[in-house]
């Protein structure tokens, strides 16, 4: 959507995610994210936290309304998105050994995409912060590299992981 934006090929982009959160359906999953023990004990997301002992899965959505810069909305804008990044996992890592040294990557490529020289300008960064033991530690090492006086804040510890919905839910809490 970004990309399309910033091309020209649109003037607006609705972005999103719904995350449902099923027993009955998803039953098989819950059990194997307790198993990994990738759930929280006490059903809420500590992140980045001494407490962080899992995430808490939660149903729910986030959507937001982008916009081409220039196009006149007849509303004033609530954020502008200046640059994005995007970080992976080693194809040898499983999912829950975060890799810090990509993720301090994105954030330097996004910082780059923005024209950024001086990540010192940054002074809080909405977070993945999940509540895990082994991802917080890892997550706030590489952002604290890049943004070392910058507050760390994650929506996961006031909502829970909307998991596909994650993502937009961060950014509507950041603006």
């Amino acid at each position: 959507a970004l990309g399309d934006l910033r091309r020209g090929r649109v003037d607006w982009a609705l972005v999103g995610g719904v995350n449902v959160v099923d027993d009955a359906v998803q039953a098989k999953l819950t059990a194997q994210l307790a198993k990994g023990r990738f759930l929280s004990k006490t059903g809420r997301c500590h992140a980045f936290s001494s407490e962080a002992d899992g995430y808490a899965r939660r149903a729910g959505g986030a959507f937001l309304l982008l916009q081409r810069e220039g196009v006149d909305a007849g509303f004033a804008p609530r954020a502008l998105v200046v640059g994005s990044g995007v970080s992976q996992n080693r194809a040898q890592r499983p999912i829950s050994a975060v890799d810090g040294d990509a993720q301090e990557r994105a954030i330097r490529l996004a910082l780059a995409d923005a024209g950024l020289d001086d990540a010192g300008d940054v002074k809080a960064v909405e977070c993945h912060g999940t509540g895990t033991p082994l991802g917080d530690p890892v997550e706030a090492a590489a952002l604290q590299r890049v943004y070392p006086s910058a507050a760390l804040a994650a929506a996961k510890g006031r909502f829970g992981h909307l998991e596909s919905a994650a993502g937009a839910l961060g950014l509507v809490v950041a603006t």
